[in-house]
């Protein structure tokens, strides 16, 4: 227990925060500090807080040097608080990083900075909305001792990376004291800031599961042995014996508590996602390694890019061989010379395998991206004879390095004297060796690739019962060519959701009430998205699928997934999105991961194929289409009772009302056509309340894909009143296609995807030329312009587009060409 007559100095940012609830969590640290300690406070906010009765805060305005006011009072902070802080806030923060000053952050900045904020790594987080919570995050940070040191140093080797590092000797320099000097300590087994390969590190990931004894000699002979720049990163399967202790009292290393034993893949995902080494390498913890052992298996690694696994040799504890890479392929894998003893000469050459013993595996975290991490539906055993496979599918090698050798003690975490233990060993061997015999099956038998997969999980930018567009539209024509499609949702749903939606394919949502790029920044979250979703793969028995994605947010997660193949289907400027903006700051390098990453990607528009052909060659564009017979005009369809009650003419409009909506330029046009009614058909997330007040506009709210062709066939004329900028300069409109096929005259502003079709669209180069086309739409209709209209979509339907899609897929061999084109293209007619 700490004396009540301690000092605690905490510093509080609250830039823009409300004074209720800058209340809140000062009342909130009372609660529970004031048992404890002497508090002072130091806001940093606009809104002036003062403690009449206990003088205990301290109000620094934003006009507040925050660098010269505590350039000699670092020793007068004991924890930092952020409620909320901006860009120009950064450097100082990075700076009290450095200096290893604890920092609480509430969860909207820790998505907001991301990059320095990782929650349970470098900061602890609380919840805007539940705030009740917040002082058992105070309490369990300063009550846990080894845990905060942890973080702090975690903190600061997230400060010393190069550009932050060049940041923070900026920030100093700028001082106007003369006194100030240059911070000089360094975290241990970190590398030098000023080093040339700085950002070129290690993560050793160790799993742990009641192995205390190993487990402190294999940290040993790493401490002792270990050169190379790198960072230990420990994931206990939930060990009953001392491990935990005894890792709690170590610094320098990353800790990972599972309640449960979640089995050794899942484990080395959760090491593997931890960390951001530029190498990844998964220890037993009965491994005792040797001098220079790291150094040697990464100068092997960098001898060629196409490597992407290395392994030692490894003996006994008696000099006997037990991992000598594997050369031949059956149904167990077993390495060369097992049990052989060990001799000059014997296995002693560098060579390719098809596998190296996972005891010892070292992994390049750029190849991991790209080939997917360890398949988790394997609970121990095979998992790294799955990825060492996969790697070779991939064009990359698996390369045994007996320049290295170590000592595995084999089964370190097996009771000997509990046959039960041994009996459940054998389960868990028996159930992945079913699991690899059923993915590898072909390989095995001598074929030499795997059979091409008929599975494809879609991960979505919308809802599948949401607004029907282009992802159902797609999904849909591959389900009717025989693939099996599960459609992840990126929303979530209270107690998660798996149905059967149409034929072949089915939809999954996530258990939660949230938006899935909320969820996404935090490690915790990640791990349970991962977890449910290979459940989901286990139930329906999707083996090596086809990922495709439509949005980049996902990535965060795609790595850690077993697949065939990566499919980016790029149908938006996602970055220029507000929300994403917003709250996926780190979305533009989330995008370029993944196309770096992606066997194939997709684009709805030439400028978006311009964009990612950069980071991929296989960029290929595929617009949008249209299913033409769902927009023919028949007469036999009835009128909507809400738009039939509205005079025509009627210029209307259907998608999202949102911020890529030109706002002034509708209302111009509504007050400029006074005899004209605006429909407006789809959701809003705008303020449009200035526009719902003229006598001439009406929103009918959103309508299901299936009954807009009732709503289009009552539009005289047809409009897409975007704004210009980066989001709509990319885009395909969908409605666009749609228009046509109903033969309605488009009036739309001059976007680079609407001038192919101007032959048929009446494109508007400013708002006085909108206003004239949409009266000159209506005025000068005639049929012949309306069967041009029609025309000029043949080729353009979703059909089309389909085949183009499975034709291209077939040319990069990612399927079969019998598997592909079922469908058959539609003549061209008019």
């Amino acid at each position: 227990m700490v004396k009540s007559d301690a000092k605690l100095n905490i510093l509080i940012f609250a830039r823009n925060t409300v004074k209720e609830r800058i209340n809140l969590v000062i009342d909130q640290i009372k609660r529970i500090y004031n048992s404890f300690y002497q508090i002072h406070i130091f806001l940093y906010s606009a809104v002036l807080i003062t403690d009449n009765q206990n003088s205990f805060i301290k109000h620094l305005n934003l006009q507040t040097n925050l660098k010269l006011y505590f350039e000699n009072r670092l020793d007068q902070i004991d924890l930092i608080i952020i409620d909320d802080m901006d860009k120009s806030d950064l450097d100082f923060i990075l700076f009290m990083m450095y200096k290893q000053i604890p920092i609480i952050v509430e969860e909207k900045m820790i998505v907001r900075y991301q990059q320095y904020f990782i929650p349970d790594k470098t900061v602890l987080a609380y919840s805007y909305f539940n705030l009740t919570q917040f002082p058992f995050t105070l309490l369990a940070f300063l009550k846990k001792f080894n845990y905060q040191k942890q973080i702090i140093q975690e903190a600061q080797k997230i400060a010393l990376l190069k550009e932050n590092w060049a940041r923070i000797i900026s920030f100093i320099r700028n001082s106007s004291s003369k006194k100030t000097v240059f911070p000089t300590d360094v975290v241990s087994n970190s590398p030098s800031p000023q080093s040339e390969n700085f950002s070129r590190w290690a993560d050793i990931v160790i799993v742990n599961y009641n192995t205390f004894s190993y487990l402190k000699e294999c940290i040993q002979s790493i401490k002792k042995n270990t050169i190379y720049p790198h960072h230990i990163i420990v994931v206990d399967n939930g060990s009953s014996d001392e491990s935990i202790f005894y890792l709690q009292t170590l610094n320098n290393i990353t800790l990972i508590e599972n309640k449960e034993n979640k089995g050794y893949a899942k484990a080395v995902n959760q090491g593997i996602m931890a960390g951001d080494g530029e190498f990844v390498v998964i220890l037993n913890s009965d491994i005792k390694v040797s001098k220079n052992w790291l150094k040697t298996m990464i100068e092997t690694a960098r001898a060629d890019e196409r490597i992407g696994v290395v392994g030692p040799k490894m003996v006994n504890e008696k000099g006997l061989i037990v991992g000598a890479g594997v050369t031949e392929l059956d149904s167990v894998c077993s390495p060369r010379g097992w049990l052989k003893p060990d001799r000059k000469g014997l296995y002693d050459k560098v060579e390719d395998c098809y596998n190296v013993g996972g005891a010892c595996y070292l992994i390049k975290r750029d190849v991991l991206k790209k080939v997917g991490a360890f398949d988790e539906n394997y609970f121990f055993y095979f998992e790294e004879t799955d990825l060492s496979l996969r790697m070779l599918e991939k064009g990359y090698r698996v390369v045994y390095c007996p320049n290295v050798k170590v000592i595995h003690y084999h089964e370190g975490s097996l009771d000997k004297e509990n046959p039960m233990d041994r009996l459940k060993r054998n389960y868990y061997f028996e159930q992945s060796q079913k699991r690899f015999i059923e993915k590898w099956h072909d390989v095995l038998a001598g074929s030499p690739k795997r059979r091409k997969t008929r599975d494809i999980v879609v991960f979505g930018v919308i809802p599948w019962q949401f607004r029907y567009q282009r992802p159902q539209q797609i999904c849909n024509r591959l389900a009717k060519n025989g693939y099996r499609i599960l459609y992840i949702n990126n929303i979530c749903q209270r107690g998660g959701r798996l149905e059967k939606v149409d034929y072949n394919i089915f939809s999954f949502s996530l258990d939660g009430e949230e938006n899935i790029y909320h969820l996404l920044p935090f490690f915790e979250n990640r791990q349970k998205i991962i977890t449910s979703i290979y459940q989901i793969f286990a139930k329906l028995n999707i083996l090596n699928p086809i990922l495709w994605v439509d949005v980049p947010y996902w990535q965060k997660i795609i790595p850690f997934f077993d697949r065939q193949y990566v499919i980016y289907n790029c149908m938006d400027s996602y970055e220029n999105f507000s929300d994403l903006k917003e709250y996926c700051p780190d979305l533009k390098d989330m995008e370029k991961e993944l196309a770096q990453s992606a066997d194939l990607i997709f684009t709805t528009s030439k400028m978006l194929k311009e964009k990612l052909s950069q980071f991929n060659q296989k960029t290929i564009l595929i617009p949008n289409g249209v299913d033409k017979n769902h927009f023919a005009m028949s007469k036999k369809l009835e009128i909507p009772e809400d738009i039939a009650m509205i005079s025509q003419p009627i210029i209307g409009y259907h998608g999202a009302i949102a911020d890529w909506l030109d706002l002034d330029l509708l209302s111009y046009a509504v007050d400029q056509l006074p005899e004209f009614s605006f429909v407006f058909i789809g959701q809003s997330t705008v303020d449009i309340d200035s526009l719902k007040k003229k006598p001439n506009t009406y929103f009918l709210g959103e309508k299901s894909y299936f009954e807009l062709p009732k709503y289009i066939r009552h539009f005289q004329v047809a409009m897409i009143p975007f704004k210009k900028n980066k989001l709509t300069l990319s885009t395909n409109p969908v409605k666009l296609y749609e228009y046509l096929a109903a033969g309605k005259p488009v009036v739309s502003v001059d976007l680079p995807e609407i001038s192919q079709f101007k032959d048929v669209v009446y494109i508007a180069k400013n708002y006085e030329e909108f206003v004239f086309l949409l009266r000159e739409a209506w005025e000068g209709e005639t049929w012949w312009k309306k069967r041009k209209r029609k025309k000029a979509i043949v080729g353009e339907e979703w059909d089309d587009r389909v085949n183009d899609i499975l034709r291209v897929m077939e040319e990069q061999q990612i399927i079969l060409a019998n598997q592909s084109r079922i469908l058959k293209v539609r003549q061209k007619s008019s």
